[in-house]
């Protein structure tokens, strides 16, 4: 069967035209894409926070807690989830491309969200107990009260951001063209097959979600 496929980044445009038969493509080289395809969701979703929080007046907002802190905390989320374990088997982000110094950002940043973002481990928060006593000299004994105090970072700073958003635009390139190169995979797997089997492939449809059990196993 003839390969005229084109490389288009995420299948844009996704508009089925008139008289095309569109099906589901379940080769090698389609289970790779599928999971480079969520890796380079993640790290756009990092990409567009970062780009919000750093348009933003980071060093006059004064806040505590703020928008801006929903922004970089998602960001840092995401971007370590591209490199978490997961059901992505098949293919995963890379950093062999990256400078010694954006090596050390990228495990600064994903040392931040697996100590910090999504487990307290680290230093960037404590919390104190104290008690208020009487001045015994003056008064009687006794205890006036207890309480705590909790501090925690609560601003990532528009230098790191930045070293973030960097990582975040490296990744999508080459995340992109490792998608490049898998359409055009794709498309010869698809041409050493017979014409009949490549039109008896189950047909598209978009994909639903069921958001109701977080449980459920990713397909």
């Amino acid at each position: 069967m003839a390969n005229q496929n084109s490389a288009r980044a995420d299948s844009e445009p996704i508009r089925l035209e008139p008289g095309v038969h569109r099906v589901v493509v379940s080769t090698p080289a389609a289970v790779e894409l599928r999971d480079l395809a969520s890796l380079r969701r993640d790290f756009a979703l990092a990409h567009g926070f970062l780009e919000f929080y750093l348009g933003a007046d980071i060093e006059g907002d004064e806040d505590i807690p703020s928008r801006l802190d929903a922004l970089w905390i998602s960001a840092i989320t995401m971007y370590g989830r591209g490199f978490s374990s997961g059901m992505r088997h098949s293919a995963h982000a890379e950093t062999a491309h990256l400078t010694p110094t954006e090596t050390a950002d990228h495990e600064y940043f994903v040392d931040l969200r697996n100590k910090y973002i999504a487990h307290a481990v680290n230093g960037f928060e404590k919390s104190v107990v104290f008690a208020d006593l009487s001045d015994r000299e003056t008064s009687p004994v006794r205890i006036l009260q207890v309480g705590e105090l909790h501090r925690s970072l609560s601003r990532l700073a528009r230098v790191p951001a930045e070293k973030l958003n960097h990582l975040c635009e490296g990744q999508i390139a080459s995340l992109t063209h490792r998608i490049d190169r898998l359409h055009q995979d794709i498309g010869q797997e698809l041409a050493v097959l017979d014409s009949d089997s490549v039109y008896a492939l189950p047909e598209f449809k978009p994909p639903t979600l069921d958001g109701s059990n977080p449980r459920s196993q990713r397909s």
